[in-house]
């Protein structure tokens, strides 16, 4: 996952999604918290997609915010266990 995105509209960074989306991801559910621990934004699209807002569609000011990733992947295994990916990510505007 990249940890910087420009969401100023000019076709580049603009949306946090994976570098290289892995195959067999079943579902997965992204959160992202501001600094003080407040979750302002969440999804369960697989390609994540998210344009810096929170989830009522307002810009996110610039800084660090930091995310939680979900990932159930498609296995041979009956009770497949998911993996947890966090770090971090700076919007710059």
């Amino acid at each position: 996952l990249p940890n910087v995105i420009t969401p100023n509209g000019d076709g580049k960074n603009d949306l946090f999604t994976p570098l290289k989306c892995p195959s067999f991801v079943q579902s997965l559910d992204f959160k992202v918290f501001n600094r003080w621990g407040a979750k302002v934004y969440d999804s369960k699209d697989v390609n994540i997609n998210w344009n810096g807002k929170n989830n009522s569609g307002n810009d996110l000011a610039a800084g660090q915010y930091y995310y939680e990733v979900i990932v159930n992947f498609e296995s041979v295994q009956r009770e497949g266990k998911p993996a947890t990916f966090k770090g971090w990510v700076q919007i710059l505007r």
